[in-house]
């Protein structure tokens, strides 16, 4: 996730539907209006969260795994299947940025 912020190549690990979470929900339903409203989604702030984080230093849960910390952060889930062949692939499913 720090490599895709750092190349601003984050709309290409997009699961879509995204959950993004702010002053209320909306739901990014297209790579293209994502990347139209990059800077509104993508702040400074999660964004900061993001690349200071340790890469080791994430949480895990039944949910997936989240990057950053406080109501700024990001979701991912592994959509590969290692036992199938499939190496693993974490895309984004929700992105939360709010107090």
């Amino acid at each position: 996730m720090q490599t895709a912020i750092r190349n601003g190549d984050i709309a290409d690990h997009l699961h879509l539907q995204v959950n993004y979470f702010a002053n209320r929900k909306q739901v990014v339903r297209s790579k293209d209006w994502f990347i139209e409203h990059y800077a509104t989604i993508i702040r400074p702030e999660p964004k900061a969260n993001v690349l200071k984080q340790h890469p080791s230093d994430y949480f895990k849960n039944f949910q997936g795994v989240m990057v950053g910390n406080g109501g700024r952060n990001i979701w991912l889930v592994n959509f590969g299947d290692e036992g199938a062949g499939i190496p693993p692939r974490f895309e984004i499913i929700t992105i939360n940025n709010s107090e």
